[in-house]
C-alpha cells in the first residue's frame, strides 16, 4: 500500500469537553432499574424496555468506545476525518433516547396485539428464521432503504428531512441514530419487515423479533466510528459487495452523492453509485495514520 505524507498536527486528535453520553446513561439506569421495582407488568410492557435498553447499550457502548480520546484511537489511529466534533454536533447528538424510547413503546403495542408472539411462545433461535430474516434484510431492507436513501439527496423535499444527520460531517457511533422524527418513523417500518415476516410465514424467534434490530444498530454504528478498523485488502475482497466498511460510509458523509447502500455496497454497485476512487483513497489515507505511528 503507498502510504500518504501525514502533518503530524493534523493529525492529533481533538480533546473534547463535551460528554455525549451523560443523559442517556442517566436514562439508561433508571430503565435498568426499574427491574429491581417489586410490581409487575404486562410482558409486551416488560419486552418493550429489555428492547430499548438492549440499543441504548449498544448506542452507549460504541459511543464511549470510540468518541474523542479514547484508547483504541491512541492504540490504532486509523482515522478517516481529522475534524474536530463542535458543541453543535455534540448537542444534536447528546440525546438518543427519546427516539429509542418509542421505538420500545412500538415494540410493547405489537406484542399486546400480538401481530408477534410474546417471548414465551417462541425459541430463541431456529435455522428457518434465521434465513427468512437474512432474506427479508438482504432482499426487501436493503432494497428499500438504498433506493429511499438515494432519493432523499435527490428530491429536494425529502433532502430537508435528511440533512439533519447530515449536519455531522464528521461522524460518530451516534450519528448513526441522529435523524429527525419523519425520518425514523420510515426506519422502524422498514426495520419491522423481517421480525413480521418471520411471524407471518410462522417461524418467529426472540433473535428476529428482540435482537435483529439492536444487531442492526451495532452494525450501523459501526459504520459511523470514524476509524477503520478493517484489514488490508479488503476493498479488493470479495466480501465488500455483501458488507461494508467503516471508510465506505465515510465517503457518504464526506461527498454526499455516494454510497448510499445500508450495508451492502452490492446495491451501489449495481445502480452505479459506488465511488470505487474516493472509498480506496480515503482507506489508505486512513491507514497510513496507523503505518506511520508504527514507523
Amino acid at each position: 500500500m503507498k502510504m500518504a505524507k501525514v502533518d503530524e498536527g493534523k493529525a492529533k486528535h481533538a480533546i473534547f469537553e463535551y460528554d455525549p453520553v451523560m443523559q442517556d446513561m442517566v436514562v439508561f439506569g433508571l430503565l435498568g432499574g426499574s427491574f429491581f421495582i417489586d410490581y409487575e407488568l404486562p410482558m409486551s410492557v416488560q419486552m418493550g424496555r429489555i428492547f430499548v435498553l438492549l440499543r441504548m447499550a449498544v448506542a452507549l457502548g460504541l459511543q464511549t468506545l470510540f468518541y474523542g480520546e479514547t484508547i483504541i484511537r491512541y492504540m490504532y489511529p486509523s482515522t478517516l476525518n481529522l475534524r474536530a466534533y463542535d458543541k453543535a454536533q455534540h448537542e444534536r447528538e447528546s440525546i438518543s433516547w427519546p427516539s429509542l424510547l418509542i421505538s420500545g413503546i412500538n415494540v410493547s403495542i405489537i406484542l399486546a396485539f400480538k401481530v408477534i408472539p410474546l417471548p414465551h411462545e417462541m425459541p430463541i433461535f431456529t435455522w428457518p428464521s434465521l434465513l427468512v430474516t437474512l432474506a427479508m434484510h438482504a432482499g426487501p431492507v436493503e432494497f428499500l432503504y438504498y433506493w429511499t436513501h438515494r432519493y432523499a439527496h435527490e428530491i429536494p423535499s425529502m433532502y430537508k428531512i435528511h440533512k439533519h444527520h447530515h449536519l455531522s460531517i464528521v461522524p460518530t457511533p451516534k450519528t448513526g441514530l441522529t435523524f429527525l422524527w419523519s425520518e425514523h418513523v420510515f426506519y422502524e417500518a422498514l426495520f419491522a419487515l423481517p421480525p413480521l415476516v418471520c411471524s407471518i410465514v410462522g417461524v418467529p424467534t426472540l433473535m428476529s423479533s428482540l435482537f435483529y434490530i439492536p444487531i442492526l444498530d451495532f452494525v450501523n454504528q459501526i459504520g459511523h466510528i470514524n476509524l477503520e478498523i478493517f484489514p488490508d485488502g479488503y476493498l479488493d475482497s470479495i466480501l465488500l459487495p455483501l458488507f461494508y466498511c467503516p471508510s465506505y460510509h465515510h465517503v457518504h458523509h464526506k461527498y454526499f452523492k455516494y454510497n448510499y447502500a445500508l450495508f451492502m455496497p452490492i446495491y451501489d454497485m449495481m445502480f452505479g453509485t459506488y465511488s470505487e476512487k474516493y472509498t480506496k483513497r480515503d482507506f489508505e489515507n486512513a491507514k497510513s495514520l496507523l503505518y506511520t505511528k508504527k514507523l
